[in-house]
Formats: structure tokens, sequence, C-alpha cells
């Protein structure tokens, strides 16, 4: 009677408390799995950014080449 309600009641929390946790899991999985490709995009414009940095300086290079070569053709 009541010892078995009770059972069934604490055996529906436990079922409960099983898929609340196994969805605790999946979310879980699924925040690491997009801080992996935030930790990604992250590198991608670190890696951007240099190549960026590597392209501004060859240009002042050669806007000061260009620089001096006017200056020799100026009389």
């Amino acid at each position: 009677g009541r010892i078995a309600g009770q059972v069934e009641v604490v055996r529906d929390m436990i079922g409960q408390i099983a898929a609340a946790a196994e969805e605790e899991s999946k979310a879980v999985e699924e925040v690491s799995g997009n801080m992996e490709g935030i930790a990604g995009v992250t590198s991608e414009n670190a890696k951007g950014a240099q190549e960026l940095a590597r392209a501004a300086e060859d240009l002042s290079k050669l806007t000061a080449q260009l620089r001096d070569l006017v200056e020799r053709f100026r009389i």
C-alpha cells in the first residue's frame, strides 16, 4: 500500500533526476564544443591580424622605397 506508493514516487523522482542529468550532460558537451569553436576562430583571427601587420609593414617599406626613387628623379 503506502510504502509501495512512496517507492513509486521515489522511483519517478530518480527517473526525472536521471533525465535532467542527461540533459545537463548534453548541454555541457554542446557548450564545450562551442568553446572549442570559439578558440579556433580566435586563433584564426590572431593569425589574420599577424598577417595583416606583416602586410602593413611591407607596404610601409615599399612606400619608403618608392619615395626614395621619386626623390632621385626630382631636380
